[in-house]
């Protein structure tokens, strides 16, 4: 639930590991169900709150997560899996006809959204327009080759140039989902090869809505479009037993001119995984890889990245699933010279703010070997209540230092009330450390997202409210002075209306209030959607 992000290899030995589950299941023409499976729709639609490619400002992000480009760095990533770029049944055109040897699902929703932003020294409001087309194909088998396209993407119209998009002036931005991606899969006797491409574009609109305020972990969030290319084996050398191996080639570059070469980055990295069904209810394995990270911009120092570990998934009474990763990991990085910190502005303002520009990250630090874990239980702890806990340790690759070691902890309950009624709750913990630098900081944060939803008939009805904690304090080697504690509630009402089988008509209202602890500087925000979704 919270374990996995979203596909940014060689970021984390997590994500590696869930891409090369994901391309070993692809080798069966069945594709392999979560053991919670569709009772955590609830969840999901709960933790939209927090999620910020819908242009919330969520301060629910999660530090180890920054360096992912293309991502949305939220606690709450609902298993979202590499290539594709829905969760469970979530978005996903519900109604793909078969046409020949290949099915085809299409889906069109158009928002519109009326957004108040209050940040205590200005309000700022603007219209927006969101289109976005989603799609799911696939034609032919494995034995004869099977071609898949899994996308949704669009354009976001904007009022004003207040909220930043990506293109055009800053009223236009287009974005593609993390995951969406165009896939072969063939199968050669025991030997199944997949060759894939993913792209993903996210707006960097979620910048300015309230302004930056310091100790958001938003922030770097800046327009990026990233590029997958890769390619996977997988030799089935006994029927208990199976080998995995995959190249990837990620390119990242801003989507703004002006950025110029900053978080232009790619990613080369070799994944390996051997597994063995030692029964029915055991598989064991051992997973490694291997990455080289090359930065465009000499802000960053470039680096390499390896981890190896074992795997165990076990099926356990009562409807229970287990998995556990265990291993070593370690990163090193070029030497940077010494940090140069210019100072600027505008000596014609009568009250000059100075800017601060530094040479690099300042940051020198490797990673020698060491320890990570991931741990994810999920199960029914009733015929109406299933869960799920996941837990971790482990090193990322970062943004504004070379990496973070976080732990973190996620849970999720949903249980259904009565006839039409669910309930879900889920919430997290994080303390994550920056690696060192003119950056540095130590950060923790805590929230929980709380969702409560009833139909009647063709009216669905819901409510959700979250909350998160967050603070960091600056490492007394960085060169930037922050400590910043932070609280934001955030609340929403919703309700869809079924016009046929094939539309439905979406009212939304959310709020969210940011407050700064030990200062004035607070912000609201206001959100007001009214959506039509057409399948076809």
């Amino acid at each position: 639930m919270g374990s996995l992000a979203q596909a940014q290899l060689g970021v984390s030995p997590s994500q590696s590991s869930g891409l090369l589950r994901e391309l070993r299941d692809r080798s069966s023409e069945i594709t392999k169900e979560d053991p919670v499976g569709n009772d955590r729709l609830l969840l999901d639609q709960s933790r939209s709150l927090t999620n910020p490619s819908a242009l919330s400002d969520s301060n629910a992000g999660a530090t180890r997560l920054r360096g992912d480009l293309t991502g949305y760095p939220s606690q709450y990533q609902a298993q979202r899996s590499s290539l594709s770029p829905w969760s469970g049944t979530l978005m996903k055109p519900e109604s793909s006809q078969k046409f020949g040897q290949g099915t085809l699902g299409m889906a069109l929703d158009q928002t519109f959204e009326w957004n108040e932003v209050d940040s205590g020294f200005s309000r700022r409001d603007a219209w927006l327009s969101s289109t976005m087309l989603s799609i799911s194909a696939s034609h032919g088998s494995l034995e004869t080759g099977r071609l898949s396209l899994n996308a949704a993407g669009g354009v976001i119209l904007a009022d004003s140039d207040d909220f930043i998009l990506s293109s055009s002036h800053g009223d236009v931005g287009w974005f593609m989902q993390p995951g969406s991606s165009l896939t072969y899969d063939v199968k050669i006797g025991d030997v199944t090869i997949s060759l894939y491409d993913r792209f993903s574009a996210r707006p960097d609109a979620v910048l300015n809505t309230q302004g930056i305020l310091p100790g958001l972990v938003r922030s770097p969030f800046f327009a990026t479009r990233q590029n997958d290319l890769g390619a996977a084996v997988t030799w089935q050398i006994r029927t208990d037993l199976s080998l995995t191996l995959n190249y990837n080639w990620a390119s990242s570059s801003p989507v703004r001119s002006e950025m110029g070469e900053f978080g232009e980055r790619d990613i080369h990295s070799v994944l390996a995984g051997l597994c063995w069904d030692a029964c029915k209810a055991a598989r064991l394995g051992v997973e490694g890889g291997y990455a080289w990270t090359a930065y465009e911009s000499e802000f960053f120092a470039d680096g390499e990245q390896w981890h190896m570990g074992l795997f165990a998934e076990v099926s356990l009474p009562f409807e229970h699933r287990l998995r556990l990763d265990a291993g070593v990991q370690g990163m090193s990085f070029e030497t940077l010279s010494d940090t140069i910190i210019f100072a600027g502005g505008n000596p014609f303002d009568p009250n000059p703010t100075p800017s601060m520009f530094f040479t690099n990250t300042g940051d020198n630090s490797d990673l020698g070997p060491a320890p990570f874990y991931a741990l994810t239980l999920s199960g029914r702890l009733s015929k109406n209540v299933v869960h799920e806990l996941s837990a971790g340790y482990e090193a990322n690759l970062a943004l504004v230092s070379n990496y973070v070691q976080a732990h973190f902890v996620n849970y999720g309950i949903q249980a259904a009330l009565w006839q039409g009624a669910s309930l879900g709750v889920s919430g997290h913990f994080e303390v994550a450390d920056d690696s060192g630098g003119a950056f540095a900081g130590d950060t923790s944060s805590y929230g929980g997202v709380a969702g409560l939803q009833q139909t009647f008939g063709k009216l669905t009805l819901s409510a959700s409210y979250g909350y998160t904690h967050f603070e960091t304090d600056s490492q007394s080697q960085a060169l930037v002075r922050v400590w910043e504690t932070t609280d934001q509630q955030a609340m929403g009402l919703t309700a869809a209306w079924q016009l046929c089988p094939k539309s439905s008509l979406y009212f939304g209202w959310q709020r969210f209030s940011t407050e700064l602890e030990g200062s004035e500087n607070s912000a609201d925000q206001t959100r007001v959607m009214l959506g039509l979704r057409m399948v076809f």
